[in-house]
């Protein structure tokens, strides 16, 4: 509804065929329900800054609550930095004023704070020492869970996660920031694009998912890219970075497909073949396509690029994923987890690694190990817990006197969000002799 017809329907086919979007819609976290919520929020302030409407409005605060309820206050802070820059960049301001600021604050705290309410008491308000305190202000400050990250890490990681259509985006950007003041949808969505990018460039944690809720928007500013260069009949190497778009296209293209074909020698057998198919798609689809953009027929080479990589998830998630099961770390460490609690009859608690599937395989709730101080209490607390600890956190917590740390397994294997092998110990923690001395002798004098 913003560039038209043709746009919205190359932006929702770039979409569909983008890794992260389609990768992180399977799995069990709440980035990709945090986006929903988003993008219906966004939806509804486009709408309001070409007409009032209550039940439009309603829409945004009802997304806005539910995306809260979903992933705490990131949600408006987002929505907020994205109309901040999309205000500063020409974007329409007129929704802002369109949104029944009464009723619709009424009914966000409506819908919000009894959950809210509830929460802090039944957790006795550790769920916002910890949702507040570790989650929110500890990942602001330092790079926590070992996913620290370099300045500029969003844009090189899209390189990965959005390819093909990252490839696009240095032409659409400087074409849309070029005629933004002219058309106040390309102001919007640059808005969109930047705010939470420069929001989240300067927090310490950094997760290629935190930026996920703006990918919906870099497909639109792609899509609008490709309608305008087809449109205007010129070759997209013409345009001002279109040089740079076909060199991002080609290069990293090539270099995937290298990197299959060496993974076809290199990696156990049951995977090697799936990596020739990939490569077998991915090479010939992208080089066809780098040849239709230079030839001027964009609409072509973009669909041949939807084609490709539609071609390619479907080979990932029918054959390559099936095949790498046996190899990936987290199923594993989640049964043999699930396994010792039972046997032990220990508490699950989860450190620094502890990806969707492992809470998946275990079958039940887990803690989160925040510090050593709050472990030591947790081990007094709950007696024995059981948990899967990276080998640097093993020896962190061996040295602590008022634990005692069991290492039942060790397990090897493919991280797949890491993408990297890592080691896992599970261990038992319980309480040392001379710590629950102390608590004894404390506890007789009160």
């Amino acid at each position: 509804r913003m560039f038209g017809k043709r746009v919205g329907l190359l932006a929702g086919l770039m979409a569909a065929t983008a890794p992260i979007l389609v990768i992180e819609s399977k799995l069990a976290i709440t980035d990709a329900t945090l986006t929903f919520h988003l993008v219906a929020c966004q939806f509804s302030l486009w709408e309001l800054a070409k007409r009032p409407s209550k039940w439009i409005a309603g829409v945004f605060w009802v997304a806005l609550a539910a995306a809260t309820l979903t992933k705490g206050p990131v949600g408006p802070l987002l929505i907020a930095l994205a109309g901040l820059v999309s205000w500063w960049w020409g974007g329409p301001t007129e929704c802002w004023r369109r949104l029944r600021w009464k009723w619709g604050l009424a009914g966000f705290t409506l819908l919000t704070a009894p959950w809210f309410i509830a929460v802090g008491i039944i957790s006795k308000g550790d769920f916002y020492r910890v949702a507040m305190g570790y989650h929110v202000i500890r990942r602001m400050t330092t790079g926590i869970e070992t996913h620290g990250g370099f300045p500029g890490y969003y844009l090189v990681g899209s390189l990965g996660v959005f390819y093909p259509w990252v490839a696009l985006l240095p032409v659409a950007i400087f074409a849309a920031w070029s005629r933004r003041r002219s058309n106040p949808a390309l102001g919007f969505v640059l808005g969109w694009v930047v705010g939470p990018w420069i929001f989240l460039e300067c927090i310490s944690t950094k997760i290629i998912h935190y930026f996920l809720p703006a990918y919906p928007a870099c497909a639109l500013l792609a899509a609008w890219a490709v309608d305008t260069v087809a449109r205007s009949e010129v070759n997209l190497r013409r345009w001002p970075l279109g040089r740079v778009s076909i060199a991002l296209l080609t290069g990293t293209g090539i270099g995937a497909t290298v990197a299959l074909l060496a993974g076809s020698f290199v990696l156990p057998p049951g995977l090697r073949w799936p990596c020739v198919a990939l490569a077998l798609v991915m090479g010939p689809g992208t080089l066809y396509a780098m040849e239709r953009f230079q030839a001027g027929a964009t609409l072509r080479a973009t669909q041949s690029l939807v084609a490709t990589w539609a071609a390619l998830l479907l080979i990932a998630w029918t054959w390559l994923l099936p095949a790498a099961e046996p190899y990936r770390i987290a199923p594993i460490v989640g049964r043999r987890l699930a396994t010792l609690v039972k046997a032990e009859k220990a508490a699950p608690m989860m450190g620094a690694f502890k990806p969707p599937d492992v809470i998946y395989y275990l079958g039940q709730p887990a803690t989160v190990l925040e510090s050593r101080p709050r472990l030591r209490e947790q081990a007094r607390e709950l007696g024995l817990i059981a948990a899967p600890l990276t080998p640097g956190e093993y020896k962190v917590l061996q040295k602590d006197p008022d634990l005692v740390i069991e290492v039942r397994d060790t397990i090897e294997g493919f991280n797949v969000e890491r993408f990297r092998n890592d080691t896992i110990h599970l261990v038992l923690i319980r309480p040392s002799a001379s710590a629950l001395a102390r608590q004894s002798k404390k506890s007789n004098v009160q």
